[in-house]
């Protein structure tokens, strides 16, 4: 559960630095310049015992294809819209309820009754917290605001997947008396989340030629001012969080796991509110307590 906990402390830093690199960079430079990165210190981390590979590591690469590239190219787009608090409440809290119901249809490891009742306290804090009294104020149209919402649902469904993906992983390699190391883990998860951002290059490029919005947005781009918070949030997400995250899923249920990372909204509030200016509405202050009353019970009644 310690790995759990730091994983939630590291990703709540990267939410605030992704925010800021991805309204610099736009959201899918931003988040491929962060596994770029990534995959360098993880690749020297990894090969300094050896490197595990063999026909297990696909199951991590496909958990970073679904997690890293579908899920957090989503995740980036809705902090491109919506800043990092909503995107956080999104992803982190719908991901557990997601995680863990995946995990029974897959795994077949079902929820208990103490599970399934935190759970649906977790859910009504996440529906309490997402009805604010209006949009945040990087959020200037209601479509700019609804299309952030739907990248937010997506980035939780990616997370979920990834989550017992890579579970399913660890259950295949201790069958195959070959344990991967949590580290390797990270390092493999990473490089399926980068081969799909680079895949998407060409179709993302013929986009923004087509539409017109090339030329901005290479106006646009502050390298300069994006740095700082571009190597934030590789070492606090894709590097040290995601070995960390690897490691609380090789120990702990997907929705556990995810449970616990529910608390990254309540932490990012008053990040958001120094660094964004988004100060946070009374109801999305209770059902952040309300969600994060419900993974302190669901912690302590394991």
């Amino acid at each position: 559960m310690f790995a759990a906990l730091l994983t939630t402390l590291l990703w709540t830093c990267s939410s605030i630095a992704s925010a800021q690199t991805a309204r610099r960079l736009g959201g899918p430079t931003a988040n491929r310049s962060r596994l770029m990165i990534a995959i360098v210190l993880l690749c020297v981390w990894a090969a300094w015992d050896g490197l595990t590979g063999g026909t297990m590591a696909w199951w991590f690469v496909l958990s970073g294809a679904l997690g890293l590239g579908f899920g957090d190219w989503c995740l980036f787009c809705a902090y491109e819209r919506l800043g990092a608090r909503l995107p956080a409440l999104f992803t982190h809290c719908l991901a557990a309820p997601l995680g863990a119901a995946l995990e029974w249809a897959w795994l077949g490891n079902a929820l208990t009754m103490h599970e399934a009742i935190c759970i649906a306290i977790i859910l009504l804090g996440v529906v309490v917290a997402l009805a604010p009294d209006q949009p945040p104020p990087i959020a200037d149209s209601p479509r700019r605001f609804w299309t952030g919402c739907a990248f937010g649902v997506g980035s939780a469904c990616g997370l979920a997947l990834a989550a017992v993906t890579s579970r399913q992983g660890y259950a295949a390699a201790i069958d195959a008396g070959q344990p991967m190391p949590w580290v390797d883990a990270a390092f493999w998860r990473n490089s399926g989340g980068l081969a799909v951002m680079l895949a998407g290059i060409p179709v993302g490029l013929a986009a923004r030629h087509v539409t017109g919005r090339l030329v901005r947005e290479g106006v646009m781009r502050d390298w300069r001012g994006a740095w700082p918070w571009l190597i934030a949030t590789a070492l606090a997400g894709p590097t040290i969080g995601v070995a960390c995250y690897q490691l609380a899923l090789s120990q702990a249920k997907a929705g556990v796991v995810q449970a616990v990372l529910s608390l990254i909204p309540l932490l990012v509030i008053p990040l958001t509110w120094l660094v964004e200016g988004d100060r946070p509405t009374r109801r999305s202050l209770l059902g952040g307590a309300i969600a994060v009353s419900g993974v302190v019970w669901l912690v302590l009644g394991r």
